[in-house]
């Protein structure tokens, strides 16, 4: 019965640490030699979440966004509700959606891009049929 006990706790640290800790932080570009974002900050006031996406540009680090986030959980129920976050970017040429999912140590950050017709795209910006595009990125928590 001891030993039941013991293994039923380790399976639940286990299980509870894989996806432990706050989204709260910032996280950097686990590739260096990325073409997408540098690094990201989430923060927290009171209960709302926000995104900040950081390029690089000129050789430093630039923050070029700030978005609120959504966070979620696997269900209602979920007694871990920062598993998950989602945070949508609408531009005049297209909409970009932010998709971040935990995994232990790591925040994967899935981008997709929808883009408008180029019909409805103003002035001659973008005025080509680019096609929509998903990618994703993974990030390690910033050392502090």
């Amino acid at each position: 019965m001891k030993a039941t006990i013991t293994a039923l706790i380790f399976l639940f640290l286990v299980t509870s640490n894989t996806y432990a800790g706050p989204l709260e932080g910032i996280w950097i570009n686990a590739d260096p030699d990325t073409r997408s974002f540098s690094k990201i900050e989430i923060t927290k006031e009171d209960t709302v979440y926000g995104l900040q996406l950081w390029l690089v540009a000129s050789g430093d680090s630039e923050p070029i966004a700030s978005i609120e986030l959504e966070v979620l959980g696997d269900s209602v129920d979920d007694p871990n509700p920062t598993k998950y976050g989602y945070a949508q970017r609408d531009l005049d040429w297209a909409t970009k959606r932010y998709i971040l999912r935990r995994k232990g140590d790591e925040l994967e950050l899935e981008i997709l891009t929808i883009f408008v017709p180029p019909s409805e795209r103003p002035g001659p910006f973008m005025a080509d049929d680019r096609v929509n595009s998903r990618n994703s990125e993974i990030f390690q928590l910033q050392e502090k």
